[in-house]
């Protein structure tokens, strides 16, 4: 073993030990020297002095980078500041290396496995370099631990693999030389294939080095039924793709490579359509597939997947209507590829597909595709169908709601203003049950808050109407436990004592069951705790009656008159339900 560590005394020096030195000392602050060298008490007592553990030097060492060279604390000062926000994968000086090669440059290799645990979970540093394309840090790891080229990553990963997606094909030479099995599959069943698909730098070669040397086939499926042309295609890597479908063509005389299908029930087309260019689908029909297959569970066509093009889908609209596919046919969950393109606000396409027949006033269900793109918060795509028909606007949902009353539940305020200022729709509008845009927007979890400012303060909506159940939008966020639009609607003037059918709102929390707004009632009006609602009840005869004891429990505590009777003599206890 100590010849080994003489052999990495003198590898780290022909790395560029001169180098490392000058990173280690020049432009270091006192703290950066105390985590080089000290401990971490030394470090903690510069930082209650002032010292920033953020500042790197002008070659980008950081704190982390020169903890690392302290064999001694360098782990304890290392997990230390990790908790204070320092990030080891964001460790990078200006030649790239991170705090592990610092580590490792020191002479550490046990407090450089300890920082790629911290790292990513991995202790093995072969596979770390593996993934760096670094071949003569490799060779050096496998010299000190010759087993280590055997294991594999978290994700049941080889060296081959991560040399296939992340290295040039010279490091995956250099690993099959080694021994490790070429046929290897990780957890996903992925073969090598499938990861040099994946590597944008050094793909081609590798995928010609393993399907023509190394034989490995390309029809191969992994977990989810994806060959490796599906992954090509479906990460936009074409080049390699058609590559395949020129090996494909070669070693089999039948076209079947084409024609698989994932896990999902889409073929290679399919996949085209949705991520690449006119060139490749034309390239793909010639090998063999129908244009005008659908996809096995959503019954959606390559038209469909175009919807999600955003590169390179205008041309291929015409280029499949042409070949018969309809623009007005809807999938299993009644979407047209009309509705994808505006799900996805790639208003191009939209266009293009409305040009070629494709009907913007289609219906599916309740609602008309600008209902859809409001519920999808798509602002875009609504300006794009109002643009073509202003009337869409004002139909109405099978509920009797208007646009504006599905922006209030499901978006923005940018939505609720464009409807309201440029489209036209009247704010003070309600639905069929008198509920306005602040009952509706008590359901907005996201944007709720901002639209209780738009809607009760810019647009003077009221914060106090009643639907026909008699309830304020208070209730509704309430009954939604959406508690930051319940303080919204304070603020903007709402009553907290506001009774319905003379029970107080905490009676009403206590009926919904909703213990977060009883808190958050009582927070507001802690006189509340003992309101007499109706047939002479209080809060906790109610959460008695509906059995909810948390809610009891909650308004006990709280000192709420546990022997307190109602208008029938009966205190809360006798309204507990026995089972």
């Amino acid at each position: 073993m100590s010849r080994l560590f003489q052999k990495m005394n003198s590898f780290i020096a022909m790395k560029g030990n001169e180098r490392f030195n000058e990173k280690t000392e020049l432009g270091a602050t006192p703290l950066m020297l105390a985590a080089k060298n000290n401990d971490l008490k030394s470090c903690l007592a510069l930082v209650e002095k002032g010292q920033d553990p953020k500042t790197t030097t002008d070659l980008g060492a950081s704190l982390l980078h020169f903890a690392s060279v302290n064999k001694r604390h360098g782990l304890e000062i290392i997990s230390h500041f990790l908790g204070q926000g320092l990030d080891l994968s964001e460790a990078k000086d200006v030649d790239g290396e991170e705090p592990v090669i610092y580590a490792i440059r020191a002479g550490d290799l046990n407090l450089a496995r300890n920082i790629l645990r911290l790292q990513n979970g991995e202790t093995n540093l072969l596979l770390f370099f593996v993934a760096r394309n670094d071949l003569e840090m490799v060779q050096f790891m496998h010299a000190i631990d010759p087993e280590s080229i055997k294991q594999r990553d978290e994700k049941g990963n080889s060296a081959l693999h991560l040399a296939a997606e992340f290295a040039d094909l010279k490091m995956c030479e250099w690993i099959i030389k080694q021994g490790v099995d070429v046929k290897t599959l990780n957890a996903l069943q992925m073969t090598a294939l499938h990861c040099a698909v994946l590597n944008v730098n050094y793909g081609r070669e590798i995928v010609r080095y393993l399907v023509v040397r190394l034989k490995l086939t390309v029809y191969a499926k992994n977990s989810l039924s994806e060959t490796p042309l599906h992954l090509a295609l479906s990460t936009g890597n074409f080049e390699l793709a058609q590559q395949l479908l020129d090996f494909g063509v070669k070693v089999k005389r039948n076209k079947s490579l084409v024609k698989q299908r994932d896990s999902n029930g889409r073929n290679a087309l399919h996949i085209a359509a949705e991520c690449a260019d006119l060139e490749m689908c034309k390239s793909l029909i010639e090998q063999g597939i129908d244009a005008k297959t659908l996809v096995r569970v959503r019954k959606s066509s390559a038209l469909h997947y175009v919807g999600c093009n955003i590169l390179f889908g205008k041309p291929l609209v015409a280029f499949f209507v042409g070949l018969g596919l309809d623009l007005n046919k809807m999938d299993k969950f009644l979407y047209t590829p009309l509705h994808v393109a505006l799900i996805n606000q790639n208003i191009e396409v939209a266009e293009e597909m409305v040009k070629y027949g494709a009907d913007f006033r289609v219906k599916s269900g309740h609602f008309n595709l600008l209902h859809y793109s409001v519920i999808g918060n798509e602002l875009k795509s609504v300006e794009f169908l109002h643009s073509k028909d202003p009337e869409l606007v004002k139909e109405l949902t099978l509920l009797g709601e208007n646009a504006l009353h599905l922006a209030a539940k499901h978006a923005d305020r940018e939505m609720c203003k464009f409807l309201c200022e440029e489209a036209g729709v009247n704010p003070f509008s309600s639905n069929e049950m008198n509920s306005n845009v602040l009952h509706l927007a008590a359901a907005n979890e996201k944007h709720g808050v901002e639209l209780v400012e738009y809607f009760a303060t810019e647009k003077g909506v009221d914060v106090h109407q009643r639907n026909v159940l008699l309830e304020t939008p208070l209730h509704h966020a309430l009954d939604k436990e959406n508690l930051a639009v319940a303080e919204a609607l304070l603020r903007a003037g709402a009553n907290i004592n506001v009774e319905l059918a003379q029970n107080s709102l905490l009676h009403f929390c206590a009926t919904r069951k909703k213990l977060q707004s009883a808190r958050f009632v009582l927070e507001k009006n802690k006189d509340m705790i003992n309101a007499v609602g109706s047939d002479g009840m209080t809060a906790l005869h109610v959460a008695a009656k509906s059995g909810h004891f948390d809610l009891c429990k909650f308004l006990v505590e709280q000192g709420i008159d546990i022997n307190a009777e109602d208008a029938f003599n009966n205190t809360a206890l006798t309204y507990v339900p026995f089972y």
